[in-house]
């Protein structure tokens, strides 16, 4: 074997040895859906968060002009981790800078505190399809 053949086949080695340790350590994940109100009303553009209480990546979805929502544990994948998650909901948006300096955008919260800064929601998410929704005080 020349060296080029050598360099060659370890390279197709540690490729398929990298490729297949990614997916075995990927956690499994389940859809979850649901809809937020408060005060029986629906909320609009809100930030819905699910972070594992055991470790592991956070899963995010925003809510539509009904309330509704869908978690994405990646940009175009759908779901979240298996397991129980603290839960912060939150429509505050930070106003930015443009390029004159001048402050633009941004949104204040309507969302009471114990429901995102000081958040007491957990939730379990199980294999599947869940439907958690949100009837926020």
């Amino acid at each position: 074997m020349t060296l080029l053949t050598k360099r060659l086949a370890l390279a197709t080695c540690l490729v398929v040895v990298c490729g297949c340790g990614a997916k075995d350590s990927r956690p499994k994940l389940a859809t979850v859906r649901g809809k937020v109100t408060l005060k029986g009303q629906p909320v609009a553009l809100a930030k819905v968060m699910f972070l594992p209480v055991e470790g592991g990546q956070s899963s995010e979805g925003e809510t539509g002009p009904s309330g509704e929502y869908e978690l994405y544990f990646r940009e175009n994948e759908p779901g979240a981790q298996i397991g129980k998650h603290k839960i912060t909901i939150s429509t505050f948006v930070p106003t930015e800078l443009d390029d004159l300096g001048k402050k633009v955008g941004g949104r204040g919260e309507t969302i009471p505190a114990q429901y995102n800064t000081n958040s007491t929601l957990e939730k379990e998410v199980v294999a599947g399809e869940n439907v958690i929704d949100f009837d926020l005080k």
